[in-house]
């Protein structure tokens, strides 16, 4: 990831649920908080027992840090890597639904 948006779309709810095989496939090595089993398991696809189980755990823990700013991932039907620092005040309750407690 390279783009300094504060919301980016990573995959889009077209990839249904093959999004986390997706992203398995196509994270970069900056994306940090991922296991190599989970990304095994990932790449394996929906028929794996454990793929939703490992999805959950990289949703939660996966980020990549560019210069001093960290995105995450956040699944709502698409998939987005976020950066709530760099979001405006507008943009996150946009996105969020809600306002952001400072």
């Amino acid at each position: 990831m390279t783009a300094p948006n504060a919301i980016e779309l990573y995959a889009d709810y077209a990839h249904g649920l093959y999004i986390p095989q997706y992203f398995a496939e196509s994270c970069s090595d900056q994306w940090r908080g991922i296991t190599c089993d989970d990304r095994h398991i990932l790449l394996h696809g929906p028929e794996h027992p454990l793929y939703w189980d490992a999805w959950c755990a990289v949703v939660d823990n996966a980020h990549v840090v560019v210069g001093e700013h960290t995105w995450r991932l956040w699944q709502d039907g698409d998939l987005w890597a976020v950066c709530d620092e760099l979001m405006t005040r507008d943009e996150y309750e946009e996105f969020y639904g809600e306002e952001r407690v400072a």
